[in-house]
């Protein structure tokens, strides 16, 4: 019977180490602040209470309460009062934190599809953050009578699209 016991301690030092290497892993890769980045700039977003969630792939508020991004390729449901994160991957939750901890992490291809996606959410967040400085410029400028053209900026060219 103490032999049993011994093994059941090995069994789960093993399995916290195999943990910690994982959570190392998905600290060194950035995974965390990859889904943030990717729910935030190109997901649906939910007020609440306190905070908001944050859905991706985009989803209507209906379908985000029938848990439909948990069955996409990839979903994200980001929680900012939390903050608390999952990621699933076609109906499987692969990456979780919660309270700022992580607490589930599994490798996969699926951590690929979430690089790609951050690629896109990245150029989106630089798109708008120049948007809103151009936009801001423009305000100043006009306040100032200063004519945008003296500043390069002409017209329609920079920042007034939707």
């Amino acid at each position: 019977m103490v032999q049993a016991l011994v093994d059941v301690e090995g069994v789960r030092r093993r399995l916290e180490e195999v943990k910690a290497r994982r959570i190392e892993e998905a600290e060194r890769l950035g995974i965390y602040g990859m889904a943030v980045l990717v729910a935030t700039e190109l997901g649906s977003r939910f007020g609440k209470v306190h905070g908001s969630y944050y859905v991706f792939p985009p989803l209507s508020k209906e379908e985000f309460m029938q848990d439909k991004e948990r069955s996409a390729p990839l979903g994200i449901v980001y929680d900012d009062y939390g903050p608390n994160l999952e990621v699933w991957s076609r109906g499987r939750k692969v990456f979780a934190v919660h309270l700022g901890d992580i607490t589930l992490y599994v490798p996969g291809s699926w951590v690929n599809d979430l690089v790609n996606l951050h690629k896109t959410a990245k150029a989106e967040a630089v798109r708008r953050r120049v948007k809103a400085e151009i936009e801001a410029i423009k305000e100043e400028a006009r306040k100032w009578g200063i004519p945008l053209e003296e500043l390069g900026l002409c017209g329609e060219e920079v920042g007034s699209g939707g």
